[in-house]
């Protein structure tokens, strides 16, 4: 199973939330940290993401699901999280048991949560944040980029996790239970 969605929507949360049902979680970004750490180069979301871009302008757009599914049992349940190139779903479906669910969250929110996790490099006013979400649904940005916005139109469900946390972890257990997976 992948997830998808804009930064500060829960994706991060519906993954911890199946591991801690015995998925195991891989993700994207993981992958972008080792090759630019192998890089000995610092590692921001700027840098995953022109690494990300790098790597699918080079290889391909599926590069980094191709990469993912060399650790991939399929017998196994699975997350993939930060899912950002409609290439990369692609790729997975051609497993035959891959789903995507996009965790969304509206934009106040999400801007709301991405303020009190006060991460270094994070947008810090309303206008920043507008353009960083721009910029991850694919505006302006090449094929190989980062398009969240084709992904999202790519998922089979949608989440929303307007709430709190505790509401969220209800939904996901009705989710899972809807979709027969444990």
């Amino acid at each position: 199973m992948g997830v998808t969605g804009l930064p500060c929507s829960g994706g991060g949360s519906f993954a911890q939330l199946l591991a801690s049902k015995g998925f195991e979680q891989l993700s994207y970004s993981d992958i972008l940290r080792a090759e630019l750490r192998a890089a000995a180069r610092e590692v921001t979301r700027e840098t995953m993401q022109e690494q990300g871009n790098a790597i699918r302008s080079e290889f391909g757009p599926g590069e980094l699901s191709r990469r993912l599914l060399v650790k991939i049992d399929l017998t196994k349940n699975y997350v993939l999280t930060t899912i950002r190139n409609p290439a990369e779903i692609e790729v997975l479906r051609q497993t035959g048991v891959f789903v995507l669910v996009h965790v969304d969250a509206p934009r106040d929110v999400r801007y709301q949560r991405m303020i009190s996790r006060a991460r270094e490099n994070d947008p810090v006013t309303n206008e920043m944040f507008l353009a960083l979400d721009n910029k991850e649904l694919g505006e302006g940005q090449p094929a190989h980029g980062l398009r969240i916005g084709d992904c999202i139109a790519l998922a089979d469900y949608t989440l929303v996790n307007d709430g709190s946390l505790e509401d969220f972890e209800k939904k996901v257990e009705a989710f899972v239970q809807e979709i027969g997976v444990s």
